[in-house]
């Protein structure tokens, strides 16, 4: 078993507000192959290298840098380079991007009409559009169960800006809120396409997330993503859990600690991840 000695430690860095350290393991070699999936124009699907990645000095930080950041570093993002300045600009977490602002979009969606709760009747239904606090909208419809809290619908993005970030796409989305307080306590979602513009990064993905234990000030995230980059290189980061803490007291900020996952790099292949 070989463990990474180089990308570890690269990989200790603050992303966004928040420390992130992780530890690759890989053995082997990589390997040919592609996973299944469908395939389209708008679509997204990883075809790249599927055995485990033989890990080298030269591919170390592609590998831990890519687990990170859900792809390419590229050279504006060097995650060296990173770690030992931790004023600079960091490049932000495509997966956590993606997340985070699915479940803004979802929170701010009217579970409530004229002051009081849409949940009338045994299921109720409801459409609207949210418009973009920076740009464009997003339309949603949603069925909501008012003994259970269950709640299912889509959510159409159309340059839906928020806090930067800018969704174009369809996601699916499921869950349980809270009858008393409108507070999630549960949500999934799935895209086959939604396209993200944060800041001077764009990509598309496709797949899963499921937010789970959601409270206050924590919550855990579990998501298999495809990511296709703005050259049109596509990764995979498959069953990373998250466990998320806010305004941790220990920090005095956000923390977010990666429990287990894989990284898919298409040249390389698949490298564990786990938090140190």
């Amino acid at each position: 078993m070989q463990t990474i000695k180089q990308g570890i430690w690269s990989a200790c860095r603050f992303i966004g507000g928040v420390f992130f350290a992780v530890a690759l393991a890989a053995c082997g070699s990589g390997g040919g192959g592609s996973s299944s999936g469908n395939e389209g124009p708008s679509q997204v699907s990883y075809t790249g290298a599927t055995t485990q990645a033989a890990v080298t000095s030269a591919n170390a930080d592609d590998l831990s840098g890519g687990a990170v950041l859900g792809g390419g570093i590229g050279a504006a993002t060097s995650l060296t380079g990173v770690a030992t300045n931790e004023t600079s600009s960091p490049a932000k977490m495509r997966s956590v991007v993606v997340s985070a602002a699915l479940k803004k979009s979802l929170a701010r969606m009217n579970f409530t009409a004229d002051g009081n709760s849409v949940i009338a009747g045994a299921m109720v239904s409801d459409s609207d559009t949210i418009p973009g606090a920076c740009g464009g909208s997003a339309s949603y419809s949603i069925t909501v169960d008012d003994v259970t809290g269950d709640f299912n619908g889509t959510l159409n993005f159309n340059g839906y800006c928020d806090g930067g970030d800018t969704l174009t796409g369809s996601v699916n989305f499921s869950g349980n809120i809270n009858l008393d307080t409108l507070d999630f306590t549960a949500i999934s979602l799935s895209t086959s396409s939604l396209a993200v513009v944060s800041g001077a990064d764009s990509f598309t993905t496709a797949g899963s997330i499921a937010f789970t234990g959601i409270t206050s000030n924590s919550e855990n995230v579990l998501m298999t993503l495809d990511i296709r980059d703005g050259t049109g290189t596509t990764y995979r980061v498959q069953d990373f859990k998250y466990a998320m803490t806010y305004n941790s007291p220990s920090v005095g900020t956000d923390r977010m600690r990666v429990v287990s996952g894989k990284f898919y790099h298409p040249a390389y292949g698949y490298v564990d991840v786990a938090s140190t």
